[in-house]
């Protein structure tokens, strides 16, 4: 129910915003001042203003998404935590700056966790690797810590 709108949520959201900096004057400005703001100033654009548009848009973005989600996860302080790690993942994999690739990334990613996190039940073995997928690694366990809790929950 509710994560199928999430999904759908995401899917709009995303176009959204692939359609705006892509089809739009506003975004073929904000594109420009991202690549050379120099030129942009001297071509009449207010960099200070783009600056503050693109700030506002991520602000909005972000609460949306913390918005959403909140109803599915305990919100308490720290939880970005991991959240940060995994956007941080997806970036890398898909490169920075392109939306198609942060989709792709996400997809590898959210795949990648999913299928740790079945290998896990599917095993019955809830060890600190497979948990640490499913949370991000928030504080890495040392080897003996690794290998204590392998040879017990397995």
């Amino acid at each position: 129910g509710y994560d199928l709108f999430l999904v759908v949520l995401a899917l709009v959201v995303g176009a959204v915003v692939w359609w705006s900096l892509n089809r739009t004057r506003i975004g073929k400005i904000v594109t420009a001042v991202i690549h050379s703001p120099e030129m942009a100033s001297s071509m009449g654009v207010n960099v200070s203003r783009v600056y503050m548009g693109a700030f506002v848009a991520g602000i909005f973005l972000a609460a949306l998404g913390g918005a959403f989600t909140a109803p599915m996860i305990s919100v308490q302080p720290g939880v970005s935590v991991g959240v940060i790690i995994i956007s941080f993942a997806v970036v890398i994999i898909g490169g920075l700056g392109s939306i198609e690739g942060a989709a792709i990334g996400a997809l590898i990613v959210g795949l990648a966790r999913a299928c740790a996190w079945l290998l896990g039940e599917l095993h019955g073995c809830s060890s600190t690797c497979e948990r640490q997928m499913r949370t991000g690694p928030t504080a890495l366990p040392s080897h003996q810590s690794l290998q204590r809790e392998a040879r017990s929950s397995c």
